[in-house]
């Protein structure tokens, strides 16, 4: 076979395969979504834990404050310790913990708390993002509902924990009821508040009244008498 034919012939196969090598593409697939996964059961977690853990604004008041064997007090961890009782049939299985105002947010979303009792201004009420409020009794304001420096007392709960904050709004509905938390805030707030107003009083009592000093040597003029 001449070189010509050589040639030819391995043109032909070259073209050959080529035609054969002009398939359609195959058809794209989209992408497959990857769903994030479901938020974890905290009733189921609470009970494998054995505990609640609870986060409670950090202010130097009747509120919540230290003791002297540094643990906290207050109307807050009172309140912690009932929905503890009634949750896990024992006070004493709570974990509290001081959070400071600007971290609220983070410690609720990022699950270092179960939730968060606070008493919040109206400010830092409408700063929150992506968290359940749950408003306590409405009798448990610091000043007038008119002013901006109001405080509400709030629970604080992750919009998803939706077994939870139905638990949270059944135990606010029986304090209510049942009188126990104005029981608590008399306590914590209305009684602390009369002894604090009673002791200034007897200190302003018991101050001296005091006279304008007079200077030695000074004779004071006598009064005029009248002519008439």
């Amino acid at each position: 076979m001449s070189s010509l034919k050589k040639i030819g012939l391995l043109l032909c196969t070259l073209g050959l395969l080529s035609a054969c090598g002009d398939e359609p593409p195959p058809p794209k697939v989209a992408p497959k979504t990857v769903q994030a996964p479901p938020p974890p059961n905290v009733i189921e977690t609470i009970k494998a834990r054995g505990k609640l853990l609870v986060g409670v604004k950090r202010v130097q008041t009747m509120l919540n404050s230290l003791n002297a064997n540094q643990e906290i007090i207050g109307l807050e961890a009172d309140l912690a310790k009932l929905f503890t009782d009634s949750f896990l049939s024992n006070k004493n299985k709570v974990d509290l913990t001081l959070v400071l105002p600007q971290s609220l947010s983070n410690i609720l979303l990022g699950r270092t708390v179960d939730f968060l009792i606070a008493s919040l201004t109206r400010q830092e009420l409408d700063e929150l993002k992506g968290i359940q409020v749950i408003p306590l009794p409405s009798n448990m304001r610091e000043v007038s509902e008119e002013s901006d420096a109001a405080l509400n007392y709030v629970i604080l709960v992750r919009p998803e924990d939706h077994a939870l904050i139905e638990q949270l709004n059944k135990f606010v509905s029986r304090i209510r009821d049942s009188g126990e938390y104005a029981k608590l805030y008399d306590l914590w707030v209305i009684k602390p508040k009369a002894r604090e107003a009673a002791t200034i009083s007897t200190e302003r009592a018991e101050q001296p009244a005091t006279q304008e000093p007079v200077q030695e040597g000074v004779v004071l003029p006598r009064p005029e008498r009248s002519n008439h």
